[in-house]
């Protein structure tokens, strides 16, 4: 019995510890990562189209101790898009607005960038629906009470230097 609640016990620990580790390295669904892995791409994307064929991409923050996440996106032709719903709550938002200098994991390749939020309302109108088409979600009403902010990716090669 002893030896059956030890060997238990043990790999309770052994499979809590692979997570640790691997959460520690790459984000892992709604768990943040560190620095993300991948073949760096250093040419500017100028049509991010081939982002929007993923439900999912990963979004590195702070440059000096990364911070991953994974994140929704849609793409409209040299724009890419990832939104942030009560954005208040989430650490890698801070992180954007006091350095927008990010790294974006689209399958494979990682892609320098910059985050940069979308305050123009035209902008975010000619967004939502686009994200409502790709995520099947229900239209937002007038009334409702959602916090939606949204981020334009840049590539940072075409956004000036560092």
């Amino acid at each position: 019995m002893f030896q059956a609640v030890s060997s238990r016990r043990g790999l309770c620990c052994a499979a809590a510890l692979a997570v640790v580790v691997g959460v520690g390295c790459e984000p892992w669904g709604p768990l943040p990562g560190g620095r993300l892995e991948g073949t760096e791409v250093t040419e500017p994307v100028s049509d991010w189209s081939f982002a929007d064929g993923k439900s999912t991409i990963q979004l590195e923050t702070r440059p000096d101790d990364p911070h991953s996440v994974t994140v929704w996106c849609v793409a409209q032709g040299e724009r890419l898009y990832v939104p942030s719903r009560d954005p208040e709550k989430k650490r890698w938002v801070q992180y954007v607005e006091a350095d927008p200098r990010v790294r974006v994991r689209v399958g494979e390749q990682i892609h320098p960038a910059r985050a940069i939020r979308v305050t123009d309302p035209g902008e975010v109108e000619a967004v939502v629906p686009r994200l409502v088409a790709k995520y099947d979600l229900d239209p937002p009403e007038p009334d409702d009470d959602v916090n939606v902010w949204i981020y334009r990716i840049v590539s940072r090669q075409d956004d000036g230097p560092e």
